[in-house]
């Protein structure tokens, strides 16, 4: 969706690991040339045409895509570039609640957050409990 924009030349869009996300969408972008665009100007055009947590947290402009042999998009190299703090953020993920233990300052003793894994949950005592025996995993 922002090769759609007239100022993008190539694009690449890849996930990059987030402590309480997991992963955010960040964007790798080679401008036309003499164009000129600001990462605000490309989350505006993109707001609207495509879900909000599709829309990149990150951006960065390049001169060229790094490219294998038979021309595919290396994401693994523009993950590995993009932990150096290379991107331009233009806005964060939300902040947990007031009432998440991923604050600081939440007032929550004794609170453990269960394990979101398909097939483990918490007893009573907060402890993990294994799944029962012939239980689906992961299936749907």
């Amino acid at each position: 969706m922002i090769r759609t924009h007239p100022d993008v030349a190539d694009v690449a869009v890849y996930g990059v690991p987030h402590p309480r996300w997991g992963e955010v969408v960040h964007a790798a972008v080679v401008l036309a040339p003499g164009a000129q665009v600001s990462p605000r100007q490309l989350m505006l055009f993109l707001r609207g045409r495509i879900a909000d947590y599709k829309v990149p947290v990150g951006y960065r402009f390049v001169d060229s895509l790094p490219r294998n042999p038979t021309g595919k998009v290396l994401r693994r190299v523009l993950r590995t570039e993009d932990r150096g703090g290379a991107a331009s953020y233009h806005r964060r993920p939300r902040a947990p609640p007031a009432s998440s233990p991923d604050r600081p300052d939440a007032q929550m003793i004794g609170h453990r957050p269960p394990d979101t894994s398909p097939g483990v949950g918490v007893d009573q005592d907060g402890e993990v409990a294994e799944p029962c025996p012939g239980a689906q995993v992961g299936g749907r």
